[in-house]
């Protein structure tokens, strides 16, 4: 007997179809908090190096010219560009 690994998403529907209405919109709603309170504690790992790093950056008025003028530069385009910090 092989079983196969589900994901979170297959495993909560499947549980969801044997619910009532209610119970289901109860679950559902626990398992976007759930999701929010993963994305939440991947915003709160922020480096603190990398943090740093930044205040350098934002501390250096030539850097802060440069990253103005980027994001100037990106604004004006249709297809803006992602940052390169060692442009900055």
């Amino acid at each position: 007997m092989s079983q196969t690994l589900r994901s979170p998403v297959e495993s909560v529907t499947e549980l969801c179809r044997g619910l009532k209405p209610g119970s289901q919109a109860t679950l559902l709603q626990f398992a976007q908090f759930l999701k929010f309170q993963e994305v939440q504690a991947a915003f709160d790992e922020v480096d603190e190096e990398d943090e740093a790093e930044w205040d350098r950056h934002f501390n250096d008025s030539v850097k802060v010219a440069n990253f103005a003028r980027w994001a100037d530069e990106s604004r004006a385009r249709s297809k803006p560009q992602p940052i390169d910090p060692a442009r900055l």
